[in-house]
């Protein structure tokens, strides 16, 4: 596994000789940063841990499944993607695979660890 911290070290070359590490502070780039950090990664991140709370981690993690069929339907809404026939058969296989782990997966119960008082 490469570590995080030398794809940064290989983009800094590059950011540095050809953007001189200038940021555009628009409009559109403020808004953008604002859904990425607010909702794709935070809000994400605590959906996440709410569903652990209530799900046991396999049917958590069976959700992740869904993640491209979602962005394809969403590209195909706001962009006008084309879907093909494989694009919807996809669709439908992890949406099955997702309902099944739903319905009839075991369930486990959720030990809840409390901190030390």
């Amino acid at each position: 596994m490469v570590c995080p911290l030398l794809f940064a070290l290989a983009l800094l070359i590059p950011a540095g000789l050809i953007e001189g590490f200038s940021t555009q502070w628009t409009l559109p780039f403020i808004a953008t940063m604002g859904w990425l950090i607010l909702v794709v990664s935070l809000g994400a991140y605590w959906a996440m841990w709410r569903l652990l709370v209530r799900h046991d981690a396999t049917r958590v993690a069976s959700l992740f499944y869904l993640s491209p069929p979602v962005t394809m339907l969403m590209a195909w809404a706001a962009f006008g993607d084309r879907l093909v026939v494989t694009d919807v058969v996809g669709l439908i296989v992890a949406g099955i695979g997702v309902v099944l782990v739903y319905r009839f997966g075991v369930s486990r119960p959720v030990v809840r660890v409390e901190p030390p008082r």
